[in-house]
Protein backbone atom coordinates (compact mmCIF):
# COMPACT_ATOMS: atom_id res chain seq x y z
CA UNK A 1 0.00 0.00 0.00
CA UNK A 2 1.33 3.05 -1.21
CA UNK A 3 1.45 6.17 1.59
CA UNK A 4 1.42 9.43 0.49
CA UNK A 5 4.41 11.76 1.59
CA UNK A 6 4.05 14.50 3.85
CA UNK A 7 5.41 16.76 0.69
CA UNK A 8 2.51 15.36 -0.91
CA UNK A 9 -0.01 16.27 1.09
CA UNK A 10 1.42 19.78 1.76
CA UNK A 11 1.69 21.03 -1.69
CA UNK A 12 -1.44 19.62 -2.33
CA UNK A 13 -3.35 21.56 0.40
CA UNK A 14 -0.73 24.58 -0.94
CA UNK A 15 -2.49 24.28 -4.48
CA UNK A 16 -6.23 23.83 -3.20
CA UNK A 17 -6.07 26.59 -0.88
CA UNK A 18 -4.63 29.17 -3.55
CA UNK A 19 -6.99 27.83 -5.94
CA UNK A 20 -9.69 28.63 -3.27
CA UNK A 21 -8.64 31.78 -2.51
CA UNK A 22 -8.30 32.74 -6.28
CA UNK A 23 -11.97 31.91 -6.53
CA UNK A 24 -12.81 33.63 -3.95
CA UNK A 25 -11.03 36.51 -5.56
CA UNK A 26 -12.56 35.65 -8.46
CA UNK A 27 -15.61 36.24 -7.01
CA UNK A 28 -15.60 39.34 -5.40
CA UNK A 29 -14.27 40.92 -8.01
CA UNK A 30 -17.16 39.37 -9.95
CA UNK A 31 -19.35 40.87 -7.81
CA UNK A 32 -18.03 44.38 -7.31
CA UNK A 33 -18.17 44.64 -10.98
CA UNK A 34 -21.47 43.27 -11.00
CA UNK A 35 -22.86 45.94 -8.58
CA UNK A 36 -20.95 48.59 -10.71
CA UNK A 37 -23.57 49.38 -13.17
CA UNK A 38 -26.00 50.33 -10.89
CA UNK A 39 -23.80 51.97 -8.94
CA UNK A 40 -22.74 53.56 -11.95
CA UNK A 41 -26.34 54.31 -13.15
CA UNK A 42 -27.71 55.73 -8.88
CA UNK A 43 -25.35 55.95 -6.05
CA UNK A 44 -25.97 53.97 -3.11
CA UNK A 45 -26.71 57.05 -0.97
CA UNK A 46 -29.91 57.27 0.73
CA UNK A 47 -32.25 59.17 -0.60
CA UNK A 48 -30.59 59.25 -4.36
CA UNK A 49 -33.19 59.14 -6.90
CA UNK A 50 -33.62 59.60 -10.97
CA UNK A 51 -37.26 59.66 -12.49
CA UNK A 52 -37.43 59.18 -16.86
CA UNK A 53 -40.40 59.67 -18.44
CA UNK A 54 -41.79 60.19 -22.03
CA UNK A 55 -45.57 61.02 -23.39
CA UNK A 56 -46.52 59.76 -26.85
CA UNK A 57 -48.73 62.07 -29.12
CA UNK A 58 -51.26 60.16 -31.47
CA UNK A 59 -48.65 61.12 -34.15
CA UNK A 60 -45.90 58.95 -32.79
CA UNK A 61 -48.23 56.21 -32.48
CA UNK A 62 -49.55 56.37 -35.81
CA UNK A 63 -48.79 52.90 -37.89
CA UNK A 64 -47.64 51.10 -34.17
CA UNK A 65 -48.57 47.62 -34.67
CA UNK A 66 -47.87 46.70 -31.13
CA UNK A 67 -49.96 48.01 -27.79
CA UNK A 68 -49.33 51.48 -27.82
CA UNK A 69 -48.50 53.44 -25.03
CA UNK A 70 -49.16 57.24 -24.11
CA UNK A 71 -47.39 57.61 -21.03
CA UNK A 72 -44.73 55.83 -19.24
CA UNK A 73 -42.75 56.98 -16.13
CA UNK A 74 -39.57 55.20 -14.36
CA UNK A 75 -38.82 56.23 -11.24
CA UNK A 76 -35.99 54.95 -9.41
CA UNK A 77 -34.72 55.04 -5.43
CA UNK A 78 -32.01 54.27 -3.57
CA UNK A 79 -33.19 53.53 0.35
CA UNK A 80 -35.30 52.04 2.31
CA UNK A 81 -38.64 50.38 0.00
CA UNK A 82 -41.55 51.84 1.25
CA UNK A 83 -43.37 48.98 1.62
CA UNK A 84 -40.86 46.59 3.03
CA UNK A 85 -41.53 45.07 6.75
CA UNK A 86 -37.70 45.28 7.25
CA UNK A 87 -37.49 49.36 8.09
CA UNK A 88 -34.22 48.81 9.97
CA UNK A 89 -31.26 50.99 9.39
CA UNK A 90 -29.35 48.02 7.67
CA UNK A 91 -31.72 47.44 4.77
CA UNK A 92 -31.36 49.44 1.82
CA UNK A 93 -32.17 48.57 -1.64
CA UNK A 94 -32.68 50.06 -5.27
CA UNK A 95 -36.53 50.07 -5.87
CA UNK A 96 -38.57 51.58 -8.80
CA UNK A 97 -42.05 52.39 -9.40
CA UNK A 98 -43.51 52.44 -13.09
CA UNK A 99 -46.51 53.97 -14.60
CA UNK A 100 -47.82 53.39 -17.95
CA UNK A 101 -50.77 54.53 -19.75
CA UNK A 102 -51.77 52.53 -22.58
CA UNK A 103 -53.45 54.52 -25.15
CA UNK A 104 -57.64 55.06 -25.07
CA UNK A 105 -57.29 53.90 -21.21
CA UNK A 106 -58.54 56.43 -18.39
CA UNK A 107 -56.29 54.39 -15.37
CA UNK A 108 -52.72 54.44 -15.30
CA UNK A 109 -51.27 51.11 -14.37
CA UNK A 110 -48.51 51.16 -11.46
CA UNK A 111 -46.17 48.41 -10.74
CA UNK A 112 -43.56 48.49 -8.08
CA UNK A 113 -40.13 46.45 -7.54
CA UNK A 114 -36.65 46.01 -7.09
CA UNK A 115 -33.57 46.59 -9.05
CA UNK A 116 -30.68 44.58 -8.77
CA UNK A 117 -28.00 42.85 -11.38
CA UNK A 118 -28.49 40.07 -13.55
CA UNK A 119 -25.57 39.34 -16.15
CA UNK A 120 -23.89 42.76 -15.47
CA UNK A 121 -27.45 44.36 -16.50
CA UNK A 122 -29.60 46.04 -14.46
CA UNK A 123 -32.75 44.07 -13.87
CA UNK A 124 -36.19 45.64 -12.36
CA UNK A 125 -38.46 42.68 -11.50
CA UNK A 126 -42.02 43.60 -10.87
CA UNK A 127 -43.02 42.24 -7.29
CA UNK A 128 -45.31 39.23 -6.72
CA UNK A 129 -43.81 37.75 -10.06
CA UNK A 130 -45.27 40.14 -11.88
CA UNK A 131 -42.50 40.35 -14.97
CA UNK A 132 -39.57 42.96 -15.26
CA UNK A 133 -37.15 44.74 -17.46
CA UNK A 134 -33.82 45.65 -18.06
CA UNK A 135 -32.71 48.92 -17.93
CA UNK A 136 -29.92 50.13 -20.20
CA UNK A 137 -28.69 53.98 -19.41
CA UNK A 138 -27.55 55.79 -21.92
CA UNK A 139 -24.14 57.19 -21.67
CA UNK A 140 -24.85 60.60 -21.56
CA UNK A 141 -27.60 59.71 -18.38
CA UNK A 142 -30.21 62.23 -19.39
CA UNK A 143 -32.14 59.16 -21.37
CA UNK A 144 -32.87 55.31 -20.42
CA UNK A 145 -34.10 52.21 -22.53
CA UNK A 146 -36.17 49.36 -21.31
CA UNK A 147 -36.17 46.02 -22.71
CA UNK A 148 -39.92 44.79 -21.45
CA UNK A 149 -41.21 41.05 -20.74
CA UNK A 150 -44.03 40.78 -23.26
CA UNK A 151 -46.79 41.43 -19.79
CA UNK A 152 -46.04 43.29 -16.63
CA UNK A 153 -48.62 41.93 -14.46
CA UNK A 154 -49.92 44.30 -11.70
CA UNK A 155 -52.02 43.80 -8.51
CA UNK A 156 -53.07 45.39 -5.41
CA UNK A 157 -50.87 42.97 -2.95
CA UNK A 158 -49.21 39.89 -3.60
CA UNK A 159 -52.07 38.14 -1.77
CA UNK A 160 -54.78 39.83 -4.75
CA UNK A 161 -56.58 37.05 -6.62
CA UNK A 162 -57.33 39.94 -9.11
CA UNK A 163 -54.88 40.87 -12.00
CA UNK A 164 -54.26 43.67 -14.39
CA UNK A 165 -52.15 42.94 -17.17
CA UNK A 166 -49.55 45.73 -19.17
CA UNK A 167 -49.38 44.05 -22.67
CA UNK A 168 -46.56 45.34 -23.96
CA UNK A 169 -46.09 43.68 -26.87
CA UNK A 170 -43.56 40.94 -28.09
CA UNK A 171 -41.06 40.28 -25.29
CA UNK A 172 -38.21 42.80 -25.85
CA UNK A 173 -40.15 45.40 -26.42
CA UNK A 174 -37.68 48.44 -26.45
CA UNK A 175 -39.30 52.02 -24.62
CA UNK A 176 -36.81 55.02 -24.57
CA UNK A 177 -37.77 57.78 -21.59
CA UNK A 178 -35.94 60.78 -20.61
CA UNK A 179 -34.81 62.55 -18.00
CA UNK A 180 -37.75 64.10 -16.05
CA UNK A 181 -38.30 66.77 -13.06
CA UNK A 182 -38.37 64.22 -9.54
CA UNK A 183 -41.65 65.72 -9.19
CA UNK A 184 -43.35 64.27 -12.26
CA UNK A 185 -42.48 60.52 -10.51
CA UNK A 186 -43.71 61.11 -7.39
Amino acid sequence: MHRPSLLRITVGAAISLIAFGLSGTLLRAESNSAKSALHQFLSPTEGSALCYSQAYDAEQLKGQTEPKMTELSFHVVYGKHPDSKDQSDEYRTYWFRLAARPAGATDTLRVAGECNERTSRIWCGVECDGGGFIVHPNSDSKSVRLVFDRLLRTVGSCEAEELSNLDLGTPGRIFELRMADAALCK
